[in-house]
């Protein structure tokens, strides 16, 4: 079987005869290069990292410390009132402690606006991840909000659950997402890759005023449609990283019996860095979505959340 060394060998004795080149000197000129060229091609690729080096330990500590922000605006359009809501949230200190892939953590609220204390929201936030190796991720997400506010003449409140399920799938099996936002390996060089998927949402709006769609006090929805995205990664001097990933999903709208489109655009930024025993990052993660649900009504939803994450490493 003809490799592409022997291949190599034989071009360059060739080109030795066609250039007249046959005397002992030349021909031991041109096989010192040959073999300097073999041997430094086998140290590179013995020195070659593969794309992804897994954090194998027994132990990890890890802590978190985020805030979450909520916006939702109902504009109509044709004459009528805006109203704009918002939640209060403290900062949320995470820490925890973990066996493998398995951990048990906890969470405390850090009040940091003391002058909307009378506006505190009540949260229950509950998300799972799954990744199958590097061909895709699976989300789900339950999240409730009980307190929007905000500054209207009929002193409106609302509470709003949001339900969601999400696949998306990595084209390129090179581009380890799982790294970035687990913190459980480390990306060796820089690369990107499109993503697609699909989703199912379902959203509730509830006020204690008529203020809704219809002028009802509850609004249903449910969205479902593709998405589409794409994400990069700059991996500098081999530790230090920043991911930048962008995601838009067209959905269909169904809502009181109306059908009608909708759109979310989903960015998403994180910054960090491996040590030997430890690794952190910075992420923030960022949502808009538009729903039209009549000829004279739609909403807007703004929701995202900053957070800082830390990992140290035993065993």
């Amino acid at each position: 079987m003809l490799t592409k060394s022997s291949f190599l060998f034989i071009l360059i004795m060739c080109s030795c005869k066609l250039l007249g080149a046959e005397t002992e000197n030349m021909k031991k000129f041109f096989v010192s290069v040959f073999l300097v060229l073999i041997s430094l091609s086998a140290y590179a690729a013995e020195k070659e990292e593969p794309t992804v080096v897994r954090f194998n330990n027994l132990f990890t500590f890890k802590a978190s410390l985020n805030y979450n922000y909520n916006y939702y605006f109902i504009e109509p359009t044709e004459e009528g009132d805006n109203y704009g809501f918002q939640t209060y949230q403290p900062l949320v200190l995470g820490l925890g402690f973990g066996i493998k892939n398995i951990f048990l953590s906890f969470y405390v609220s850090i009040p940091i606006f003391p002058e909307y204390k009378d506006n505190k929201s009540q949260t229950f936030n509950f998300a799972f991840n799954h990744y199958n190796r590097n061909r895709s991720f699976f989300n789900g997400y339950v999240k409730y909000y009980n307190g929007f506010f905000g500054e209207s003449e009929n002193n409106a409140k609302l509470s709003i659950l949001n339900i969601g399920l999400v696949e998306t799938f990595i084209l390129n099996r090179d581009h380890p997402l799982r790294t970035i936002y687990n913190l459980d390996g480390r990306q060796t060089r820089s690369n990107g890759s499109f993503l697609i998927g699909g989703r199912l949402l379902f959203t509730a709006v509830r006020s204690n005023r008529k203020i809704l769609h219809e002028n009802s006090r509850e609004q249903y929805s449910f969205y479902f449609g593709p998405t589409l995205g794409y994400s990069y990664t700059f991996v500098i001097g081999g530790n230090f990283f920043i991911n930048l990933l962008a995601n838009v999903g067209l959905d269909f709208v169904f809502n009181d019996g109306y059908f009608s489109p909708g759109f979310q655009a989903m960015p998403k930024f994180a910054i960090g860095y491996h040590g030997k025993k430890w690794s952190v990052s910075l992420v923030n993660n960022f949502s808009y979505l538009l729903g039209d649900y009549s000829s004279n009504t739609q909403y807007n939803l703004i929701s995202g959340d900053i957070g800082l994450f830390f990992r140290r490493r035993f065993l």
